[in-house]
């Protein structure tokens, strides 16, 4: 099944009435979740407390992380290859019941360790985010792909 696939049967299967509950803070909870991997480097435990146990990462041209202890791997190991700053945006969020699916961008900026010249990068990105019995939202699924160069 294709990630599209898999992404619209969830949002049939778990599709709410929006009369039916309050959704208005979603947005705010998905930016502030957000603005923590923002800035991962020192907040690395407070963004993975938002991140689901069974999370899936399909990365642009990389392989597919698994599960949080492995995506933690991947996010220190990224982090830890140079310097990165990195601002996510939301473009577009649709809450249901049971997932938030935002649509978003990230720009930022790599400089390799030790120096060197610095590279700017647009990724285009899908998140699932589970609402918990709580009320609260934590990363579930991401997908994400480089932005197409311009000519």
């Amino acid at each position: 099944m294709s990630p599209w696939a898999a992404i619209s049967l969830l949002a049939i299967l778990f599709v709410t009435p929006a009369w039916a509950a309050d959704f208005s803070g979603d947005r705010a909870r998905v930016e502030a979740i957000l603005a923590l991997h923002d800035k991962l480097a020192p907040a690395i435990d407070d963004y993975m407390a938002a991140v689901a146990d069974d999370l899936m990462l399909m990365p642009n041209g990389g392989p597919l992380v698994e599960g949080k202890a492995a995506y933690r791997k991947h996010v220190a190991d990224f982090y830890a290859s140079g310097t990165i700053h990195i601002r996510h945006e939301v473009l577009e969020v649709h809450s249901f019941a049971e997932v938030v699916i935002v649509r978003g961008r990230a720009v930022g900026s790599y400089t390799p360790p030790g120096g060197g010249a610095t590279n700017t990068f647009e990724t285009h990105n899908l998140f699932v985010f589970r609402r918990e019995a709580d009320g609260k939202l934590k990363v579930w699924q991401i997908i994400f792909n480089d932005a197409p160069k311009s000519s």
